[in-house]
């Protein structure tokens, strides 16, 4: 026995020892050779494209010049399975393999039509990284390097539009659509096309008109054309920052499209990125819209750094404060804000809140009422206010308030769940309960 597992300890060593020097000779056969990859792209004096578009895309007219040499280099290696892949399946595949070696080298000039940009790169080839390549790897290269030609082609769609836009709000979509194209061509978050446009003293008169326009429509809660004058305010001029931020408003409290209202905003802080109340209104947008407390509490911290003097913003610290169940960190903030903040609709709004929480019905509703006075058309007062009356046996006032509340914002969940709970009748109720 002892002579068995010698020689079977023997083969065991012979049949690793066989493996690894088959691994090391391949290894050692795989052939290498660097690439370097040139790609230029010239950025036209338009206005929808900025410095960092211009680059990435030169970057990527220089990674395809390196993955045809490097397709090139495979097809003469002798280590490479001729037949196996085609020339274009290797590019596509080099594409998703090869990784550039140290930073991209950029330079720039001027050309007659706007900036050349021109990007040089280096890439290592190892014929080692193109065996045996699966037909689902292929694939997914294959997927990747169509989806990268559709954005191109969409990015260069949306540059021939703009070249023939009429209005400047047209073309403030198209900048903020190459955007979110170009976003999707890198895999990352972009910066904001800020375009260097100058406006006529007469062009800036018609827009403040058009801007105090939309201004008293907006008074009269006459908003859609309350819009239509913001946006003929931006045709006029599209720096004027502060008709996004009405628009902005208008999307988020009356119409209730959020995603409408974050790009307004976004629009506004593109232009100024240090305007505090643009900064505030989208903390708001996350507080109210999108319920993301910590999103709104960046915001509402960054407008503080902004405007430390900012009155609003421990009003809206102390709202968070209330929605996360810290009732007593609230109270310590509302105290400590002045008359003026303190005698807004929102601050009564949180005090009627924190009453409501703390079981004291007769001061909420006081102060719910105080809030409504001030600002009635704020769905989140008529919900707690009709969960006041509940408490105080009032069913009646109660279903009149969530009724209210459901008008304002029928999308919010909450006042979806008291209307409903509110609002059903007790023999269905009870019906109900006998089926479950």
């Amino acid at each position: 026995m002892n002579v068995l597992d010698g020689l079977k300890k023997g083969f065991t060593a012979v049949g690793i020892f066989f493996l690894l020097s088959l691994v090391i000779s391949s290894a050692a056969f795989a052939e290498q050779q660097q690439v370097e990859g040139v790609g230029t792209y010239l950025m036209e004096n338009t206005g929808i494209e900025n410095d960092e578009m211009a680059k990435e895309r030169a970057k990527y007219e220089a990674m395809r010049d390196a993955c045809r040499q490097a397709a090139a280099f495979l097809e003469r290696s002798a280590d490479m399975s001729h037949g196996q892949l085609t020339d274009g399946e290797l590019r596509d595949y080099a594409f998703k393999v090869l990784r550039v070696q140290g930073l991209p080298y950029f330079t720039q000039s001027i050309d007659m039509n706007g900036m050349l940009f021109r990007c040089q790169l280096h890439v290592q080839v190892d014929t080692w990284d193109f065996k045996n390549v699966s037909s689902a790897s292929l694939q997914e290269a294959r997927r990747f390097a169509d989806n990268q030609e559709r954005l191109i082609r969409e990015m260069d769609d949306l540059k021939y539009s703009y070249k023939y836009a009429f209005s400047e709000a047209e073309k403030n979509d198209l900048r903020y659509r190459m955007k979110q194209v170009f976003e999707r061509f890198t895999g990352k978050k972009s910066q904001p096309i800020i375009p260097n446009i100058t406006v006529s003293d007469n062009s800036k008169t018609l827009a403040k008109l058009a801007y105090d326009d939309g201004n008293g429509r907006y008074a009269y809660k006459d908003y859609g054309a309350a819009l239509m004058y913001y946006q003929k305010a931006l045709g006029y001029d599209p720096n004027l920052y502060e008709a996004y931020t009405n628009m902005g408003i208008i999307y988020k409290a009356v119409l209730l499209d959020y995603d409408k209202a974050r790009e307004c905003y976004e629009k506004a802080l593109a232009i100024s990125p240090a305007d505090d109340t643009t900064i505030y209104d989208m903390g708001l947008l996350y507080r109210d819209g999108y319920k993301n407390y910590d999103k709104a509490m960046e915001y509402y911290l960054k407008a503080l750094r902004v405007n430390p003097e900012y009155k609003r913003i421990p009003i809206a610290i102390a709202e968070i404060y209330v929605d996360t169940g810290k009732i007593d960190e609230a109270i310590a903030i509302l105290q400590k804000t002045d008359s003026e903040a303190s005698s807004t609709h929102r601050a009564w709004k949180t005090w009627g809140r924190i009453y409501y929480y703390k079981g004291e019905y007769d001061k909420a509703m006081e102060a719910l009422d105080k809030s409504i006075k001030l600002k009635d058309t704020y769905a989140e007062t008529y919900l707690y206010r009709s969960l006041t009356y509940e408490k105080l046996g009032k069913k009646a006032e109660a279903i009149k308030d969530i009724e209210k509340a459901k008008e304002l914002n029928p999308m919010d969940d909450l006042i979806k769940q008291h209307y409903q709970r509110l609002t059903e009748h007790p023999t269905q109720t009870h019906n109900q309960k006998n089926v479950s």
